[in-house]
Formats: C-alpha cells, structure tokens, sequence
C-alpha cells in the first residue's frame, strides 16, 4: 500500500485527486489501523484533510478493498477541539443509532479508539447505493430533519437553555442593535415556550445521500441533544446556497420565509408538524444565523467576524425592524 489518494475535502467533487507516497509515519499509522480494525478488509486508501484554520481540522481516511469499493471511514484528530468533535459525533451515532429512526440511516458500525495521542473514529458506508442530494428541500430531507428534532430527551429545563444561549450570543461581536434583537428573539421564543430539539449540527448536502424511505446521514460532529428548531434545515438552505450555489444571504433568506417557495413549503410543515407558530419564523431564523455565527468564529482562527454571510444574514432581518 504505498500510493494513496488525497483531495481537499470541501471540493471534492470539483478537484481530480493527485498521488503522493506517505511517509514512514503514515505507514505505521496505516499498520496500526489494520491492527485496530482486524474485521475491515482495506487494501487502498484515499486522505483527505479538514479546512484549513479550523480548530476542529483532522484526517479523514477513506478505506477501499482491492476493486476501490468503499468500506468504511476513519477521522484521525490530534488536538483538543476535534478530539472532543469525534467523541461527541461517537456519542450521536451511538444514541441516534440505539433509536433505529425510519428515515435516517447512520454508520452501523462504529468504533473509537486511539493511536498514541491521537483519537480515531472508525465508521462503516452508510452512503453504498445512495444518491447524490440536491440543493432543495425534498420530502426525505424535510421527513428526517423533522424525525432527528423529535429525539430530544435532556432534562436540562428550557428557562436554562435560553439563559445559556443569551449569555452564549451577548459575547458575540455584534453591532448592540443586533444583540438586543437576539435577545428579543430568544425572549419571543421562550415566552412562547418554543422546545429545544435534537439537531444534526452540520446538515448540508455533502452530507447527505438519498436512500429508498429516508436519507444516509454522515457527520455527526456538532450533533446538539438540544438545539433550536429549525437548525438543520436552515443550514441546509442557507450554506449550501451560499457556498454551493454562490446565492447571497438576502435572497437565501427570502426564500425560506415565502411560503410559495419550494423551500418555504417545506419550512412551514416542519413548524407545524413541531407545533411551532410560524409567526416566529423570524426570531428562530435570527437565532439559527447567531448559532451558526457562534461556531464560525469559535472554529475558524481566520475567522472574520463582520464579513462573513452569517452576520449579513443578521443584518438583512434587523434591517426590518
């Protein structure tokens, strides 16, 4: 096993791979994971590496047998922050796969362990058969979004929820016309006693891949057992508009709230079947742009905190006002 395959991971589809031989260290590693993983017969590999100034950036070895078949994935992290991304991803799977839900299929198998000071999440195929996800809602997209919301079980009280998200979003580095619109949001919200749900984290097409009766669903690194309503499927819309479809967030964010739209179809079942008044489209919208803002600039080290399309998606709604 002396030639491997590597890409950057978020063009994928756009770049060809390039070889390159791994050295000594990388060969021990690959030892090393055989002895681990003695039940996943792998003879190829292809590597690819996280964004490049995330705190959560890591390796991710793609395991292939002998006719370049996938058979399963292996993250590879060596600092704190992604560490602590893999062991909560192992945590999902292990929790969402325990709840076997109809319209979301997750890695059957799961496995993490370590090499020397590195933390390894093992996951078998769960895209084999799958087909590639559109950039729109459909109803498989929109069944599972609503499906994983529902999954919530944490006993923290929701009065502690909204306090911890207001002291969460008063740190951010937001115009104070902004953050008090946040905090309007969140105070709509729990005077409404609007529920804290399960949500994916990072909902996006990439991560998706459309299966007979549901959707595979990968990445379950910022899996939140209590999150805002509407989170994954916002972030479906407004990052694959924005970093796929090159969409600006006005247009983005028109387009979730009209109800005639494809998407904002969609959106609107999804609060009604959560029972969630779809007068509060608005402060949920605002407060799903904060949580993304949030991890943004909490991950990325060149993280800008004014020109980003998180806090011009903010903009848009408190320009209303």
């Amino acid at each position: 096993m002396r030639k491997i395959f590597t890409a950057g991971y978020l063009f994928l589809p756009l770049l060809r791979s390039r070889i390159v031989y791994p050295t000594a260290a990388f060969d021990n590693l690959l030892a090393n994971l055989q002895q681990q993983l003695p039940d996943v017969l792998f003879t190829n590999v292809a590597v690819y590496i996280g964004t490049s100034g995330s705190a959560n950036q890591k390796l991710t070895i793609q395991l292939m047998d002998h006719i370049n078949a996938v058979v399963g994935f292996v993250k590879i992290a060596d600092k704190s922050i992604a560490k602590a991304f893999l062991e909560n991803e192992f945590k999902a799977l292990q929790r969402i796969g325990g709840l076997q839900l109809p319209d979301v299929v997750i890695p059957r198998k799961q496995r993490l362990f370590h090499i020397d000071d590195t933390t390894c999440l093992y996951q078998d195929n769960s895209f084999e058969s799958g087909t590639d996800c559109g950039y729109a809602i459909d109803e498989r997209i929109s069944n599972a979004a609503t499906t994983i919301a529902r999954q919530t079980s944490d006993a923290t009280s929701l009065d502690d929820f909204y306090a911890g998200k207001s002291r969460q979003y008063k740190a951010l580095p937001l115009d104070s016309g902004i953050i008090r619109a946040l905090q309007q949001a969140i105070d709509q919200l729990s005077a409404a006693n609007v529920p804290s749900v399960s949500v994916h984290g990072d909902f996006v097409p990439y991560n998706i891949k459309l299966k007979p009766g549901g959707i595979a669903l990968i990445d379950w690194e910022f899996y939140q057992e209590r999150g805002f309503p509407l989170y994954d499927l916002f972030t479906f819309v407004y990052q694959g508009g924005v970093h796929i479809l090159n969409q600006q967030p006005a247009a983005l964010i028109n387009d979730i709230r009209d109800p005639h739209s494809a998407n904002g179809r969609y959106i609107q079942q999804y609060l009604k079947e959560l029972t969630i008044d779809s007068a509060l489209l608005k402060p949920l919208l605002m407060l799903c742009l904060a949580e993304g803002l949030w991890m943004y600039l909490s991950l990325r080290s060149d993280a800008d905190p004014v020109n980003n399309h998180f806090t011009a998606g903010l903009l848009v709604l408190n320009n209303e006002n």
